[in-house]
């Protein structure tokens, strides 16, 4: 309970920090009671309805079956935080000009309108993700939060209209906090709906089953009497393709079409010695994968537990 007011009073201060210069503006154009009063009024209004509709939506996307598509919405306040961060835009500007061509008349329809205009999209964004994550049982202390944010927001931009310092600071340092808040809470969302862990699961079974696929490759080119002939052979140095021919005694084409599926499986390699092409094991895997075949044969045809094999390879390392 106490982690999600916590991330709710995160995410609502994330969304205010842009907010805050807008307030610092519009109270620096309006110093009178009554007007501070239209527009702290219209604040409240403009911000509930953002709210609101953030929660109508949640409850919307509640009714998806998988709670972990859910998640998927925490990366809505990432992509916004990141496009905000490196946006040219002008919010002051544009509520400069919002305030010119309407007048000082209706402030408080103005005011709605500009928090509307100015926080509509980023908020309902960061909203909703983290709305869809939440016992609905906290929506009231959840708002109480909200409404002291915005409260505090209010009475600070009132009080520090007449200080620049502050103005300059949240125009240099503002965007940054903004966007390690953005990006904090899309990642939260997403691993309180289970969405991180869901699709790091995901990931590991695919990989899980590329592997089994592959090892199902390699056992299947195991499983040939020529192949292992072949890799045999190599284990004792590098030969070429005739040297193989007149060992094993195979056909030239039966030989060249064996080390062509053992090279792909990347079991063999080439080397050059000279003008001649020599064929030798990839590596050490390739021998500790049939070293260990052959030890399990061996037990296997003594009709050895594995244990007793062991036992065995013990005693004979002792007198080695």
């Amino acid at each position: 309970m106490l982690q999600t007011l916590m991330t709710a009073a995160l995410s609502y201060i994330g969304t205010t920090t842009d907010y805050f210069v807008i307030l610092l503006f519009i109270f620096g154009q309006y110093r009178q009671s009554a007007q501070v009063r239209s527009v702290v009024f219209g604040a409240y209004l403009g911000n509930a309805m953002l709210v609101m509709i953030s929660v109508f939506i949640a409850l919307g996307l509640k009714q998806v079956p998988e709670e972990w598509l859910l998640g998927l919405l925490g990366i809505l306040p990432i992509i916004i935080g990141i496009k905000n961060y490196y946006s040219d835009s002008d919010e002051v500007a544009e509520v400069a000009d919002n305030l010119r061509q309407s007048g000082k008349k209706q402030l408080i329809l103005k005011m709605v309108g500009i928090t509307i205009a100015t926080c509509g999209a980023d908020n309902i964004a960061l909203y909703v993700p983290y709305f869809t994550t939440i016992n609905l049982t906290l929506l009231p202390l959840i708002f109480a939060i909200f409404i002291v944010i915005l409260s505090l927001a209010l009475l600070l931009a009132y009080k520090v209209t007449q200080m620049p310092i502050v103005y300059q600071l949240l125009e240099r340092f503002g965007d940054r906090v903004q966007l390690i808040i953005y990006v904090a809470l899309g990642i939260y969302v997403m691993f309180a709906a289970g969405t991180l862990q869901h699709l790091f699961t995901r990931y590991n079974k695919v990989m899980k089953k590329d592997v089994i696929i592959e090892l199902e490759t390699i056992f299947k080119l195991l499983g040939n009497r020529q192949r292992l002939t072949i890799l045999e052979l190599l284990r004792e140095r590098a030969y070429s393709v005739s040297e193989i021919i007149a060992i094993l005694d195979m056909e030239q084409s039966a030989v060249s079409h064996q080390l062509k599926l053992l090279r792909e499986a990347q079991l063999v390699q080439t080397q050059r010695q000279g003008r001649e092409i020599l064929y030798c094991l990839s590596d050490s895997h390739v021998l500790t994968l049939l070293d260990n075949a052959l030890n399990h044969v061996s037990h296997v045809l003594k009709q050895e537990t594995h244990e007793e094999f062991l036992a065995e390879e013990r005693e004979k390392n002792k007198k080695g």
